[in-house]
């Protein structure tokens, strides 16, 4: 089981978009993330954690919306449930 960085893009027509820090997921648990009701999801790899902290750098740079919501409950490096 091979982990990535990944970063969801969540575009939803009420809110605007936002970007969701997920830290370290499998292939198939980052599409599970992207599937979505309402609005649009798109999830985005990275393959090392350098690359993950310099897009979530750059976000914040560039005035996008980030939220921790995620990551306050599973902290990069920590094993999910």
């Amino acid at each position: 089981m091979r982990l990535s960085y990944w970063i969801k893009e969540r575009r939803n027509p009420q809110t605007g978009t936002y970007w969701v820090p997920y830290g370290q997921l499998t292939a198939a648990e980052a599409r599970r993330r992207e599937s979505t009701l309402y609005g649009d999801n798109k999830m985005h790899r990275y393959r090392s954690m350098k690359a993950y902290l310099a897009a979530l750098k750059l976000l914040r740079e560039q005035g996008e919306r980030v939220t921790n919501t995620y990551l306050t409950q599973h902290p990069v490096g920590e094993a999910k449930p």
